[in-house]
């Protein structure tokens, strides 16, 4: 079995390891149950819950719930920051994760935001908060540094 560190869905959208939260593969029921869970334990968060298929091409389908989490609007910032994330599940290995991710195309057009994803180096209190809070919702999460390939 091999591993990899990131998971190159095209050209322009790249998904990242994070947590592995189940040993099976969680339903879209599950997973958007899961999110929603999430945004209603952290109100304090501007947490935007994606219908399925609607965030971008390489994330249609029903494997997966994409959200981000959006920075509170600044007057004095011209630039709004969102963070973005996916559960998904991945039924070959049969596990369910929570994966930062990043499309660059999601830039276009967008000149008062900047979209990338919930990476720990780029805001790790953000990131932190969310990893806590997913862990506690799903208990037997653990943190991984790679797919199974």
């Amino acid at each position: 079995m091999g591993k990899i560190s990131h998971w190159k869905l095209s050209h322009r959208a790249t998904v990242y390891p994070h947590l592995e939260i189940a040993q099976r593969p969680y339903s879209q029921e599950e997973m958007r149950t899961l999110v929603e869970k999430l945004k209603a334990a952290l109100p304090e968060l501007n947490i935007v819950i994606y219908e399925q298929s609607t965030y971008c091409n390489e994330l249609n389908g029903p494997w997966n719930v994409c959200f981000s989490v959006q920075e509170k609007h600044d007057p004095k910032k011209p630039i709004k920051i969102s963070y973005t994330y996916i559960i998904r599940r991945c039924v070959d290995f049969n596990k369910t994760y929570g994966c930062p991710f990043i499309n660059s195309m999601c830039q276009l057009g967008r000149t008062n935001e900047q979209i990338t994803g919930l990476l720990k180096e780029l805001n790790e209190p953000l990131f932190n908060m969310i990893e806590s809070k997913l862990i506690e919702l799903a208990p037997d999460s653990k943190k991984v540094e790679y797919f199974d390939t």
